[in-house]
């Protein structure tokens, strides 16, 4: 879990989005905020995008992730710098 995890979950908190897992492959947690931490993607019940917090291989998360998602279903936030990038300011809250 990294800074921009737990602001993640402390925005969904005044929001209409669901957050139903995060994923942290170095994680020893089982959970953060009542919200499941898992090493695996597959772990984690259905959703419908996912955000990318990831700050030392954000790129490489991205990349990844397109193999399981379509793009328009990862975000990320501007700071990353991530090509091909769908800001979250896009999304309605």
């Amino acid at each position: 879990m990294n800074e921009i995890s737990e602001i993640a979950v402390l925005c969904s908190r005044n929001s209409k989005i669901e957050i139903v897992g995060i994923v942290d492959r170095s994680s020893s947690s089982k959970g953060y905020a009542g919200i499941p931490v898992v090493s695996e993607i597959g772990l984690l019940a259905q959703c419908e995008a996912i955000v990318i917090t990831d700050l030392e291989e954000p790129q490489t998360a991205k990349n990844n992730l397109s193999n399981i998602f379509s793009n328009d279903r990862i975000l990320a936030p501007r700071i990353l710098n991530l090509s091909h990038q769908n800001d979250m300011e896009e999304v309605e809250t």
